[in-house]
């Protein structure tokens, strides 16, 4: 998935990533990351960044998230990644076309005032094109969630990950380059108006 010799991020001769923890075992230093990670998420839902809904805003979750394990936590990635056949954008290019995305969200005014089939469609939308962008090094999958996450949540709308087949999310997200109809459908059968507060 990354260049053979990312002497940047891993230890030499390996591909185990530098981490605040110092650990040097692929297995060990994932669960301690999962293990990290899974906290900040759930502190995230209850005191939740500024939703700007920018690069900014990317940056900051990745920060907040990964900040116990990376001290790159928070910047976009230098170096080219790829997953199978899939490509993920150049790391030169990832900036400009990151505020050129999140550009356009900002005219569709953060999707707001959409009917439920439309706002699933552009929700879909966007979780491809931010998958595409794969600004990070490591845990885009994680940050992109929480962004997209929050975007419902912004519009009224509960979006539980965990609720749908992995799967069937696996092959939604691989298509996505192409066709973002089967993660349409999985939103539209995930996402939940937010009950209002009594």
């Amino acid at each position: 998935m990354y260049e053979k010799d990312d002497n940047f991020y891993c230890y030499p001769e390996t591909q185990i990533l530098k981490n605040k923890l110092n650990i040097k075992d692929k297995k060990t230093l994932e669960a301690a990351e999962r293990d990290l990670t899974v906290l900040r998420l759930a502190a995230l839902k209850i005191n939740p960044l500024n939703n700007t809904f920018d690069l900014k805003h990317l940056k900051n979750i990745h920060k907040y998230i990964f900040q116990d394990v990376y001290t790159w936590a928070g910047e976009l990635r230098k170096i080219e990644i790829s997953k199978g056949e899939i490509m993920f954008a150049k790391s030169n290019y990832i900036f400009s076309q990151g505020n050129k995305l999140f550009e356009e969200l900002k005219n569709e005014n953060y999707l707001s005032g959409l009917y439920f089939n439309k706002f699933t469609e552009r929700l879909a939308y966007y979780k491809a094109e931010i998958n595409i962008l794969h600004p990070f090094r490591e845990g885009n999958g994680r940050v992109i969630r929480e962004f997209i996450r929050c975007l419902a949540e912004y519009n009224g709308y509960d979006l539980d990950f965990s609720l749908i087949d992995k799967e069937k999310y696996m092959e939604a997200m691989i298509q996505s380059p192409y066709t973002i109809g089967l993660l349409k459908e999985l939103f539209k059968k995930t996402i939940k108006p937010m009950e209002k507060e009594k």
